[in-house]
């Protein structure tokens, strides 16, 4: 079934209960659509992808669909559904491939942080997931270009540029990204444009006697001649407004 930018088509999930060995659902862009995704639950036996993307208005928690055995996709981006990652136990979502969830919930791809100092535990939540169900392409397949996070607006650490009209001042640095040299994963705080700052390495540096190390050192090399480059280095995290100020001072 797919059901595909009708703006005024008005209808619920629960009417799906009509539906009993519906294998593909596919939902975009329908702003009057309603529901919550628990209603989905009478397919528990038959579902295996489902795609509600732009629906603003359906809701719940994406681990009420957890324990569906047959389900492969499932994307809810951009709807107003909300969770955590950490919840995802080792049985959970048996036989999920592809998962897409919408920023609100904690750990997907776009997620706003409130303060600056909850990143650490935000990216080591993401790459344990990853690590624990490597088929599970939780927006993140390539972690070095894929999963970011970012700091909110709302947040009491965010700031603005020293002058907001000035095309010469750099954006502070509040977005995160994984970062790979080798085989060893890390995380940096960078601006929307790639200035990064300095890497949060999350494995240790591989054994000097290993096939990557060579590989190793040459990303290294790689990522420490970026962040040489901007004004960031010396920075494991954004800087406070007022080191922020300085370094603008001392770029120019």
């Amino acid at each position: 079934m797919s059901i595909q930018y009708c703006g005024n088509l008005k209808w619920d999930l629960e009417m799906l209960v009509g539906f009993p060995v519906l294998k593909e659902l596919i939902c975009c862009d329908n702003h009057d659509m309603t529901g919550n995704i628990s209603s989905l639950r009478v397919l528990k036996d038959t579902l295996e992808t489902m795609y509600i993307t732009g629906c603003v208005n359906v809701e719940g928690n994406f681990m009420d669909l957890a324990d569906l055995p047959n389900l492969i996709e499932l994307n809810l981006f951009d709807t107003a559904v909300t969770g955590d990652i950490r919840d995802i136990g080792e049985n959970d979502y048996s036989s999920l491939e592809h998962l897409i969830l919408p920023e609100r919930v904690y750990g997907a791809k776009g997620y706003e942080l409130q303060r600056i100092s909850d990143a650490p535990d935000l990216v080591r939540t993401v790459y344990r997931l990853k690590k624990q169900r490597p088929a599970l392409a939780l927006e993140m397949q390539d972690m070095d270009q894929d999963w970011y996070g970012k700091l909110s607006d709302d947040s009491p650490d965010w700031y603005d540029t020293v002058e907001e009209d000035d095309d010469d001042d750099d954006p502070p640095p509040f977005f995160i990204y994984f970062v790979k040299a080798g085989l060893r994963v890390g995380y940096w705080w960078r601006t929307e444009d790639g200035k990064p700052c300095e890497v949060n390495w999350l494995d240790p540096e591989p054994d000097r006697d290993s096939s990557d190390y060579a590989k190793y050192i040459e990303e290294l090399q790689e990522i420490n001649n970026k962040v040489n480059m901007f004004m960031y280095k010396g920075f494991h995290q954004p800087p406070t407004e007022e080191e922020y100020n300085r370094l603008c001072e001392e770029y120019r």
